[in-house]
């Protein structure tokens, strides 16, 4: 599980590195990782090491979105396939920036 969370110094942006798993036995942990920003930062969501998620990740993804400044921006990276594939059909895709 673990989430790891650091501040670029390049670029400014908050990171916050997922675990192996993605969902509802995370919401605190990715809660506090997020809120421990200004929300006025831009936000980089690496999923490579993500192999698991359950239904409620999207619900997480939506919160942390209400969370940043209409003005900042929260890019998802490291995707696997299936997961890029599902964030397009919950429309989640133009919240985020996915790389």
């Amino acid at each position: 599980m673990g989430i790891d969370v650091y501040e670029n110094l390049k670029t400014g942006e908050a990171v916050i590195e997922l675990g192996n798993s993605f969902g509802s036995n995370s919401r605190k942990e990715f809660f506090d990782a997020y809120s421990s920003f200004d929300p006025s930062r831009n936000f980089l969501l690496d999923f490579k090491a993500v192999n698991e998620i359950d239904d409620s990740c999207f619900g997480m993804l939506l919160l942390m979105s209400k969370y940043v400044r209409f003005d900042s921006e929260i890019t998802i990276t490291g995707c696997y396939n299936n997961l890029a594939n599902i964030l397009d059909l919950s429309l989640l895709n133009g919240l985020f920036k996915i790389r």
